[in-house]
């Protein structure tokens, strides 16, 4: 059952997290795989942070931007995947994201078992923006396992990690 993070927090007296680290397996095809750090604030990204960014989830509102590196949406959706979220009972898509180059993907609240036809889409086309605009940050399948294995122990150790490796 969908329950909105600000509401789930508040329920089990916990703060707000700044910024999380996922792993994701390499899949079967070879696609995928990486570790990827998700950020809640990105105005206080460097230089050369915002070269590792990869996709940003949009709200519609303009504002959203301001102090990044790229305040202007239109050149922002040039650079990185834009990624825009629905649930169902809201569909509508803000007139600001349809103007934008951003994906948008919808969500079932109360039929969870639905999302992953959304998931799977995300990921494909993080996989596929990531090989066409950012091939250097993919991992060969030789380096990815070997690198997967390792990084495995020290991942369990300390939550270290890049945005995307």
């Amino acid at each position: 059952t969908f329950i909105p993070s600000d509401e789930r927090q508040h329920s089990a007296g916990t703060q707000r997290m700044h910024e999380r680290i996922i792993t994701r397996p390499r899949l079967p095809d070879g696609t995928g795989g990486g570790m990827y750090k998700i950020i809640d604030d990105a105005s206080k990204l460097s230089e050369k942070d915002w070269g590792r960014v990869v996709a940003v989830f949009v709200t519609g509102q303009v504002w959203q931007f301001k102090n990044w590196k790229y305040s202007n949406p239109a050149e922002l959706f040039n650079h990185i995947l834009g990624v825009h979220l629905t649930t169902e009972g809201n569909l509508t898509v803000d007139a600001n994201v349809k103007s934008w180059n951003c994906r948008v993907l919808h969500l079932a609240k109360n039929k969870e078992h639905l999302n992953a036809a959304s998931i799977k889409s995300f990921w494909v086309a993080l996989d596929q923006y990531i090989s066409v605009r950012k091939p250097h940050m993919k991992q060969p399948a030789a380096a990815a396992r070997k690198k997967s294995a390792s990084s495995a122990a020290a991942a369990a150790a300390s939550a270290a990690a890049a945005s995307h490796t």
